[in-house]
């Protein structure tokens, strides 16, 4: 699948898994996050984690088993997701943001 984006990329290393895991997260033309990692041996396939975003995102891990993920919205606002050791948590607006 070709992806077209903004490809505003971030790439870190994920505190929820080996320390050879990496992962990439982009904003695509379509307004959602995509996200792929690297497993130690190879890149899996692009995913998304939904949304109407626009920008680049934003990640940080405060641990292990906790990813967490920001992008501006297009309606204007902040929104987070994140990885809570077990799945994604849907979106949520940053409040005051």
């Amino acid at each position: 699948m070709s992806r077209s984006a903004e490809l505003s990329r971030l790439i870190l290393p994920s505190l929820h898994g080996p320390r050879t895991r990496w992962r990439c997260f982009a904003i695509f033309d379509d307004g959602q996050l995509w996200n792929k990692y690297w497993d130690g041996t190879s890149w899996h396939a692009w995913d998304t984690l939904e949304g109407e975003l626009t920008g680049q995102p934003a990640a940080s891990s405060s641990g292990a088993d906790r990813l967490d993920v920001f992008a501006s919205g297009r309606d204007g606002r902040l929104w987070h997701r994140w990885w809570n050791g077990r799945e994604w948590v849907p979106w949520q607006p940053e409040p005051g943001a």
